[in-house]
């Protein structure tokens, strides 16, 4: 089979220098860049071409490479497959372009896009379909309209045609005001919340750019220092010592039903109107290995049901992962040890199970990241509950957690309210089907409690595979049914990282994307900084409440 040598690549890296026509600054600049760029393009596109050579550890072009992934070849053996190395080849052939754009006085070697636009959704008021998501059009009368996926679920008619807003324009650059030259924000690691008349170039600043790294910014947690705690002998396995936990963003929400029908109904049925909760925002770092930078890869958002009729549940609202964890190779076993070691100290605080929806989002959707790497794999749903399974079938291994239950019991409920209470969680998939069911056939307050039943049985069967109850108390662990939530931890609330949409549209706001690790690197940095500010924002607003209430007193 045809193998790769050491000599051919460093060839083909260092491509004939261009000669260029006396031009200004600005258009010279430009021009180089391109065609760098262009360069740097035949070069991946030639490795597309020729997935199957056979690459080989002794073949890989730098140590740089094995620094960058530090994994142990040795122990991975047949695991390390042709798809890691080529995956490894391409960032160490984007990292030599970059170093030679930058001897060359450029910021890096590439003419890099961002998908920015933003449609306004013809189904509702206020909805937005995203740059970087699917959307459905459909010709009435000559008029098109144009629906996200929700609507277009919900307006029962054929003829729609799905297209992906992935529409680019070219990443934001400004002009140094020291050097004139002009560079990108994103590689100049610049905070946009800042005038663009203060930007200097990389190569003009005086001190480096201070890191802005996760545990420093956020500070410290029960929650994220009782999880590291549980992941650190894994990391510390694998070579990952640079990985942290941090908690972004917790507060409390009332839990009303928003909904005017399903709230009237819910009343109807003696269920409850409101289902008190924390909401937790949690992220999971790498550092860089020089301490400059942590690169965010891991995302979720969980609600931990502290009082009301659902206490002592949890909710795993949203998880979200990118590419960017360091082994590759190791990151489905990653990804499910934090799971993990989130159920262990939800666990250790007082909570008995945790329920989730195996909902994997469509190609081009995102659920907390804005922007994926263009070969990030999207599981199906079946991929994606398997995950799950074996997420808890080594959780039970490692953890001694009682497990899935993987039937509901409707023999126990003896009312409709009952059932409600236990299955129906802030914007989950219940909430999503009983409104279907409202709006498909008008229920009353004598809906009797076999119909409601066989509903709800019809509905498990159609989604038995991708539910899931699970019992994350220990197996030794005395059942009672007197609940004690003991989390005394700090809440920091968040006016943008609270929720789904709200932590999308921040990113969308300042173009925050993590489809590569140069812009993930930024858009960490930059989410980091704008925590921070909120935070110290909010403190200054309660000691200037605290003072105002001494002075009064």
């Amino acid at each position: 089979m045809t193998r790769m040598s050491k000599n051919k690549i460093k060839k083909l890296v260092e491509l004939e220098k261009v000669n260029h026509p006396d031009q200004s600054t600005e258009n010279f600049e430009e021009n180089l860049r391109r065609d760098i760029s262009t360069d740097r393009q035949k070069f991946l596109e030639f490795l597309d071409e020729n997935k199957s050579l056979k690459w080989e550890r002794n073949e890989i072009p730098t140590q740089w490479i094995f620094e960058a992934w530090p994994t142990d070849f040795d122990e991975l053996g047949e695991k390390m497959t042709s798809q890691v190395y080529f995956k490894m080849l391409k960032e160490e052939v984007v990292y030599s372009f970059d170093g030679w754009a930058r001897k060359l006085g450029l910021c890096c070697s590439a003419v890099s896009k961002q998908v920015t636009r933003s449609y306004i959704c013809n189904g509702g008021r206020g909805c937005e379909i995203r740059a970087g998501g699917t959307y459905f059009t459909r010709e009435v009368d000559g008029v098109q309209t144009m629906f996200c996926k929700s609507h277009k679920n919900k307006s029962k008619t054929d003829g729609w045609t799905e297209h992906l807003n992935d529409e680019e324009e070219d990443e934001v650059r400004l002009r140094c005001r020291k050097c004139k030259r002009y560079a990108h924000v994103v590689c100049s690691l610049f905070d946009v919340t800042r005038s663009p008349e203060l930007f200097l170039c990389k190569r003009c600043l005086v001190n480096k750019c201070e890191p802005i790294l996760a545990t420093k910014a956020l500070g410290e947690s029960k929650i994220a220092a009782h999880m590291m705690a549980t992941l650190n002998p894994f990391f510390i396995t694998i070579g990952c010592e640079n990985t942290t936990v941090a908690l972004l963003s917790s507060g409390y929400c009332d839990g009303v039903v928003q909904n005017t029908k399903l709230r009237e109904w819910f009343k109807a049925v003696n269920a409850p109107e409101a289902n008190p909760f924390i909401y937790k925002h949690i992220g999971v770092f790498q550092n860089s290995g020089d301490g400059t930078h942590d690169v965010q890869f891991f995302d979720m958002i969980v609600h931990e049901y502290v009082c009301g009729e659902k206490k002592g549940s949890v909710h795993l609202h949203y998880l979200d992962t990118n590419d960017h964890f360091r082994p590759y190779a190791k990151k489905g076993i990653a990804y499910r040890q934090i799971i993990a070691a989130y159920w262990v100290y939800a666990e250790s605080v007082g909570f008995v199970d945790c329920h989730i929806h195996a909902c994997p989002p469509q190609k081009g959707d995102s659920w907390l990241f804005w922007g994926h790497p263009k070969s990030q794999h999207y599981s199906t749903e079946t991929q994606l509950s398997n995950f799950y399974a074996k997420t808890i079938d080594e959780a039970k291994e490692n953890h001694n957690i009682v497990g899935h239950h993987p039937k509901f019991d409707l023999t126990k409920h003896n009312s409709i309210a009952s059932i409600i209470k236990e299955l129906y969680t802030e914007d989950g998939l219940w909430q999503k089907l009983i409104v279907s069911r409202l709006e498909k056939k008008k229920w009353s307050s004598e809906e009797t409690l076999e119909s409601f039943k066989t509903f709800v049985k019809n509905s498990l069967d159609a989604h038995k595979d991708v539910l899931f109850w699970v019992d994350i108390r220990k197996k030794t662990a005395r059942k009672t049914d007197n609940i004690k939530i003991l989390d005394r931890d700090e809440v920091f609330p968040s006016s943008f990282a609270n929720t789904r949409d709200n932590w999308l549209d921040k990113q969308l706001e300042y173009n925050l994307q993590f489809d590569t690790v140069r812009t993930a690197t930024y858009s960490t940095r930059m989410l980091l900084i704008l925590l921070q500010q909120e935070r110290k924002t909010l403190k200054r607003r309660q000691q200037a409440k605290r003072k105002c209430r001494e002075d009064i007193d």
